[in-house]
């Protein structure tokens, strides 16, 4: 017998992509997905603690749903994502034992499996065919095409949270984009810690302008978000330019400008270096 669930799903649209990775694996070992408050028997939390409001969020939701427990709404609590990677799981346990399961960002390929026995006290065997419930509107969708950030950026804790960059190949992220536009998507934006960043572990370099051209033929828009800075080179300004369905708009973290602060923050550029970047862009895509 199938158990209901709901998903709460907190922060960026990263934290999104994995929130609906995790409803199709769910669904997968026995779990309905159902809206939230409409009789689940379980609830999971995927949360986000990048910054402390970030972190107050995560814990007020999590009080609510203890709350919902000592109230029998729910029975099961299951806290994933950022927050139980950023903080030790026997503090957590011990600020927090209403909560049946934590797991982080780099457990959450087992959270099926570990949910499963834990409440149907037996193991499950995935279905053969997974299927896919998207959370956001079906006219565009967020492709993730890494995990990971190897920046160490003086004032982030996301290479802490997240790990190491791990890039997918681009055969992956074909399957995922053409998934999405089958289920609708116009527009597929390109997300993750560092997309310039994408190919460093499998070319030796940073290649994301191979990813746009091997992406160039697919019936949908394409936005470039996470860019960071100083891996903006010449190869992908030009391949953005050249690439029909790439949007001439771009996401690009510059936070500042003084090459003092700059240097503070461990950025591996300075103001000149963005001038003549932003320069670039401009006169190779002019409109």
């Amino acid at each position: 017998m199938k158990k209901n669930f709901s998903l709460i799903s907190l922060g960026c649209a990263r934290t999104l992509v994995d929130s609906e990775q995790m409803v199709q694996s769910m669904q997968s070992v026995g779990f309905a997905m159902v809206p939230e408050g409409t009789k689940e028997e379980v609830t999971v939390l995927n949360t986000c603690s990048f910054i402390q409001d970030a972190i107050i969020e995560t814990e007020q939701n999590i009080e609510l749903l203890i709350n919902r427990k000592k109230d029998n709404i729910i029975k099961t609590i299951c806290v994933v994502g950022c927050y139980p990677s950023r903080f030790k799981e026997p503090e957590l346990k011990e600020k927090y034992p209403e909560v049946d399961l934590w797991c982080t960002t780099k457990d959450e390929s087992t959270l099926h499996q570990r949910l499963g026995e834990l409440v149907f006290k037996r193991r499950y065997t995935p279905e053969k065919k997974q299927r896919y419930t998207k959370l956001s509107p079906s006219h565009y969708a967020y492709l993730k095409i890494s995990e990971g950030c190897d920046n160490w950026c003086t004032f982030c804790t996301i290479p802490k949270i997240r790990g190491k960059h791990n890039s997918k190949t681009i055969e992956e992220i074909r399957q995922d984009a053409k998934l999405q536009i089958a289920m609708g998507a116009k527009e597929l934006i390109i997300i993750a810690e560092d997309t310039t960043a994408w190919g460093e572990d499998i070319y030796g370099e940073p290649s994301l302008e191979k990813l746009i051209e091997g992406l160039a033929d697919l019936d949908a828009w394409i936005r470039l978000m996470y860019i960071f800075p100083s891996r903006v080179t010449d190869r992908l300004i030009k391949a953005m330019a050249e690439t029909k369905n790439i949007i001439p708009y771009i996401d690009i973290p510059i936070q500042h400008v003084n090459t003092e602060l700059l240097s503070a923050m461990n950025r591996r550029h300075d103001k000149a270096f963005l001038e003549q970047m932003i320069t670039d862009m401009r006169t190779a895509i002019p409109d």
